[in-house]
């Protein structure tokens, strides 16, 4: 199954990025905005052998990396989407991250929320893929505006099936 990264940096097709012994940018941004504490509860629950806060991470559709990306914008407005390979990717409802965050440290229902982002019992829309490593496959360019209407979409989709999960929880 194809995925995609997308990027604020352009890389060459073939280069591979292996495990690292640093945290990722993403996480050096989590932490800025005082919620590199997500990464930290995740890893304490996490049933893979790599941290979280130093993968990488990629979408099964383009249209959710677009949409992923207008909200997290390059500071250059450039951005490049890419096919990669991973090796053994874990998939996870993004959405639950980004409430676990929200919700902050002390939420009652942090376990079942990250119990659900690693081992997720219902159908999600959009998942990250999270892994140690990853290779570019090739840039993808071809495609349009209306994916990231569909991204919007799909997300809101999951945002309700969020919503409901925690609803009855």
């Amino acid at each position: 199954m194809p995925l995609y990264h997308i990027s604020c940096n352009h890389y060459e097709e073939g280069r591979s990025f292996i495990e690292r012994d640093e945290h990722s940018d993403f996480h050096l941004r989590a932490v800025e905005r005082e919620n590199g504490w997500v990464n930290d509860f995740l890893e304490e629950i996490n049933p893979v052998a790599f941290p979280r806060s130093k993968a990488y991470f990629a979408f099964a559709e383009v249209a959710h990396c677009l949409y992923y990306f207008s909200k997290n914008e390059c500071t250059n407005d450039v951005y490049y989407v890419y096919e990669v390979e991973m090796p053994s990717p874990i998939s996870a409802p993004i959405v639950l991250s980004d409430l676990i965050g929200n919700l902050g440290q002390n939420h009652r229902h942090l376990e079942a929320l990250g119990n659900e982002y690693w081992n997720p019992q219902r159908e999600w829309t959009v998942k990250e893929y999270v892994d140690s490593s990853m290779t570019i496959v090739r840039e993808v360019t071809d495609f349009t505006a209306i994916l990231k209407a569909k991204g919007a979409n799909d997300w809101s989709l999951d945002i309700q099936l969020r919503n409901t999960f925690i609803n009855n929880l």
